[in-house]
């Protein structure tokens, strides 16, 4: 079965087509479809209430059409399109059953799997499948429901509910006390399990082998990932500051029509901005007496076998995937000027922010042409310390982030990496 019909929404025939499926104001009330009531006859009642007596004067409508085993039997998995509704197939092989996929208008054959199918158009080319569905007549099927029970066959191929007000409670209909926690049919993930809501409360369906998204166990595509959406703990881009680190997911992996990716192939580390051993001091930066500096040096690393480990623990992405990736060098360039909380720089005082490719040293560096204006600067550093911020764009382009760095004797400290 493709994707496309996997991820339609699946109603029983036995529902909704208890006057033939051809009626055009057939309507869809939460997932629930609930076929008219022509001519004064009273339909069965829907989402397990008890079914009401038809009126004395009604009766069921004549025959219209082929019975739905005559259906299944011609028509089976391959189905038809009804211009008003959808693709109809069959689906079981013991006890087949009428199963409509609802998309108006856009039923045809899908030459890639040999079946009628939505988002599609025209009949089969080959003429051996025939487009439009034939009417089917099932209305002679009357619930049968025993009253205070509930989650047993209705003998018409649903299961028997209770009343407003009831919830089911070990095959018995007994007052609620609580609202119900979900719409009955209605699906969701939990971990890796795929629950289905049953009597207003949720219940193990099954249990997937690879991820679990909107309902569905995620299959195709998602196979291929190395890191699964669900065992990710953290919004990404990732920004820690103990290591000082980024952590970015590539290759994003997709099933059926989601939006939303099911996983992704590889995950990228920025490499760590790391303190250095300073001596800080003003020194003659290129010697000759004409540029004067305070260089606080930077080390730009890949993270140790423990920070990997801590990184893997706290994103949930195994250490194994994040060595995959080499470590992205940060290679980054500043987006405008550094500036300084609650300081200044002393007039004719410059700062550089240096983060380069690779091969030379990363530095934070204070310049000026006159060396006794770095004094101030100098007796702040080995003071209270300068808090630094700075925008930078990482060379493998994961966005623009804010930096903040505290400088003291002691050297060059990450203390915030924000968007």
């Amino acid at each position: 079965m493709s994707q496309n019909r996997f991820l339609q929404l699946f109603l029983s025939a036995s529902l909704i087509v208890a006057c033939g499926v051809s009626e055009p104001n057939l309507s869809i009330d939460s997932g629930v479809a609930q076929p008219p009531s022509p001519d004064g006859w009273v339909n069965p009642a829907t989402d397990g209430e008890t079914a009401p007596s038809p009126q004395v004067d009604a009766a069921p409508p004549a025959s219209k059409g082929i019975s739905e085993a005559e259906f299944c039997q011609t028509y089976g998995a391959v189905g038809c399109c009804m211009p008003d509704m959808g693709v109809l197939f069959c689906q079981g092989e013991a006890n087949p059953e009428v199963m409509v996929l609802e998309c108006p208008g856009q039923c045809g054959w899908n030459g890639n799997e040999n079946y009628y199918d939505c988002n599609e158009s025209g009949a089969d080319p080959s003429g051996a499948n025939a487009f439009e569905c034939p009417e089917i007549d099932i209305a002679g099927c009357e619930p049968s429901c025993t009253a205070g029970t509930c989650d047993n066959a209705d003998g018409c191929g649903g299961t028997c509910g209770c009343n407003a007000g009831q919830t089911c409670s070990a095959g018995s209909c007994v007052t609620s006390t609580t609202p119900p926690a979900c719409t009955n049919g209605q699906k969701r993930c939990s971990g890796d399990n795929v629950e289905v809501c049953s009597s207003g409360n949720w219940a193990l369906s099954e249990t997937c082998d690879s991820g679990c998204l909107s309902g569905i166990c995620v299959t195709g595509s998602c196979s291929g990932c190395d890191i699964a959406a669900s065992s990710v703990k953290v919004s990404l881009p990732y920004a820690s500051t103990n290591p000082p680190t980024l952590v970015s997911l590539s290759g994003s992996c997709y099933v059926g029509m989601s939006s939303d990716p099911c996983g992704y192939k590889t995950a990228s580390v920025l490499m760590i901005l790391a303190d250095k051993t300073n001596t800080v001091a003003i020194k003659d930066v290129y010697g000759g007496g004409y540029v004067w500096g305070i260089q606080l040096d930077i080390d730009q690393r890949d993270p140790t076998s423990s920070e990997y480990s801590s990184l893997a623990s706290s994103t949930g992405i195994s250490t194994s995937v994040l060595k995959k990736s080499s470590a992205t060098k940060l290679t980054t360039k500043m987006s405008s000027k550094p500036s300084f909380d609650g300081y200044s720089l002393p007039a004719g005082v410059d700062v550089q922010l240096w983060l380069p490719t690779g091969g030379s040293d990363a530095y934070v560096r204070f310049t000026s042409s006159t060396k006794t204006d770095l004094d101030p600067v100098l007796s702040q550093i080995k003071g209270s310390g300068i808090t630094m911020n700075a925008t930078l764009i990482p060379f493998s382009g994961y966005g623009t982030y804010n930096y903040t760095f505290k400088l003291s004797s002691s050297g060059v400290k990450v203390t915030k990496i924000s968007k």
